[in-house]
Parts: C-alpha cells; sequence; structure tokens
C-alpha cells in the first residue's frame, strides 16, 4: 500500500491513503452505531454506511491514520483534541458535504479548539469563538493556535475569537486555503490584544491563499518574527482589517528582527489589499 503526496507550489495537497475508513459523528444519535450500521440517508443506526458516534471524542478513539471524521449538522460545543494520536499521512476532520456544521467550543484559557499533533486536515466548517473565554489580556485564549507539522485548513470559517483566527510557530508544510477569516474580538484595543486574521510566526513551505480576510482588530496577515522559508501569500482578499483604532498595521506586514531569522523564498502576490484602518 502507499501514500501519494502530490506537491503544489508553496504547499501540499494531502491525498488520503487507499485504505482510509470513514467515520461519522451526529449529534441526534441517541446511541453509537459501533457495527457499520449507520445511516447517512436518515441518521439512524439502520444502515450499511459505516460507524457513527454522538461525540466527537469517540470518534476520534479509532481514528488511524488516513481517515475521515464527518461531522453531521449540528452545533458542537465540546473542545476536539487528537491529543495521543500521531499520524504519518493526511487525516481529515470534515463537516459532512452539504451539511451546516458550527463548532463553538466551550473551553478554558490555555487551550486552543482543536488540539492535534501532526498530519492533519481541517475543511467544511465554521469555527466560532463565542462560547470561549473573553478575557481581552489572556494570550491564551486560542482558536487554531499551531505547533505542528503538515496540515492544512480549507473552506473553514473563523470567527469570534479573542486571539488570532490562526496562529502558527515551528510549522513546516501547511496549507491555509479557502477560508473566511473574520471579525475577532478585541475589548480594548491595547497592544497585545489587536489580533490579526493570520500570524505566521516561523516554518518551511507554507502556502496562504484564496482566503477572505476582513474585520480583524489588528490586520490581515501578520509575519514575524521569522525565520521563514518558502512562504507563498496569494490570491488573497485583505480588506476592512485593524478594525481598533490604535492599530498601526493595515493589510499585511512581513518583518523580522534580530530575535527571529531570516526570510527566504517569500512570494506575495495577486492579493486585494484595500480599507483595512488607518494604515490601508
Amino acid at each position: 500500500m502507499h501514500i501519494i503526496l502530490a506537491a503544489l507550489l508553496g504547499g501540499l495537497l494531502f491525498v488520503a491513503p487507499a485504505w482510509a475508513t470513514p467515520r461519522y459523528v451526529d449529534l441526534t444519535l441517541v446511541s453509537d452505531c459501533t457495527f457499520g450500521n449507520y445511516s447517512i440517508a436518515s441518521r439512524t443506526c439502520t444502515g450499511a454506511d459505516g460507524d457513527a458516534y454522538n461525540t466527537v471524542a469517540e470518534a476520534i478513539s479509532p481514528t488511524v491514520t488516513g481517515d475521515t471524521i464527518y461531522l453531521r449538522a449540528g452545533t458542537y460545543t465540546t473542545r476536539i483534541t487528537f491529543t495521543g494520536k500521531t499520524f504519518t499521512a493526511a487525516t481529515t476532520l470534515s463537516g459532512y458535504p452539504g451539511d451546516a456544521v458550527t463548532y463553538a467550543p466551550s473551553f478554558t484559557a490555555g487551550n486552543p479548539a482543536i488540539t492535534f499533533t501532526n498530519w492533519l486536515v481541517v475543511q467544511d466548517m465554521t469555527i466560532s469563538g463565542v462560547n470561549g473565554p473573553t478575557s481581552p489580556n489572556d494570550n491564551s485564549i486560542k482558536g487554531f493556535y499551531i505547533t505542528a507539522d503538515n496540515w492544512t485548513i480549507q473552506r473553514v470559517t473563523i470567527t469570534g475569537f479573542h486571539y488570532h483566527g490562526i496562529y502558527f510557530e515551528g510549522a513546516d508544510n501547511a496549507t491555509i486555503q479557502d477560508n473566511i477569516i473574520h471579525s475577532q474580538v478585541s475589548t480594548n484595543c491595547v497592544a497585545g490584544t489587536r489580533w490579526y486574521g493570520i500570524y505566521a510566526h516561523n516554518g518551511t513551505n507554507i502556502l496562504i491563499r484564496r482566503n477572505d480576510i476582513y474585520g480583524n482588530p489588528g490586520g490581515g496577515i501578520q509575519v514575524y518574527p521569522g525565520p521563514i522559508t518558502g512562504l507563498v501569500v496569494r490570491r488573497n482578499a485583505i480588506h476592512a482589517n485593524s478594525t481598533c483604532s490604535t492599530s498601526p498595521i493595515g493589510g499585511m506586514v512581513v518583518a523580522t528582527d534580530s530575535t527571529g531569522g531570516n526570510l527566504s523564498g517569500v512570494k506575495i502576490y495577486y492579493n486585494e489589499i484595500y480599507g483595512n484602518g488607518p494604515s490601508g
């Protein structure tokens, strides 16, 4: 059995291995369907579409490399963690095609909304900070706070966090594409709480493309302080950010300092950047 990785410019397209198993999470289930008897059509244990569970944690437990967990329509409030799971190829957490899936976790400061180690694709859902902590001075209030490698976030709406929409550091081989990242929250707009849509701290081989980034307190995208190698930022719409009037950043900043490192292989092109607070 072989795993296929198709290389893209500045990022990776992860192709699931042939033995991948789909699992389902359905909040309407009274009990789990663990004999392959879930029905996608009726959302009951009367079919033959695979196993299904009524909590995400139960679906994660048997998940191995290459599997896909589909969340059926509904609002999920329990924090999602893949702690203890180490994957060697793309494994996927996805809203079920055509379903309206919202993940609005209740969690304490210090814990991001989703925790994982590596090789995860998150796609096709809305992730909201509406049920998270609201302290404006707590830098531990996170949606995506990523220190992992080999991951993709795509077709996700990220909104309402008292933190950056996506923050990553030390990440290799990461793709952020086709997302809507908007309206993170800063209560008092003081330094250290003016959040960005995307904050790229450092990493290698990063692709950020085709995202709509708007309404974030500090700015659209910040790349700082590095080192960053092989970053491609293209075809993003970055607009109406810097909602804090005190923010010195407009749509995007790319910089380094003595605490960071070199920026090399950075390509930024075909982005629409307009109407971003005092800095444009």
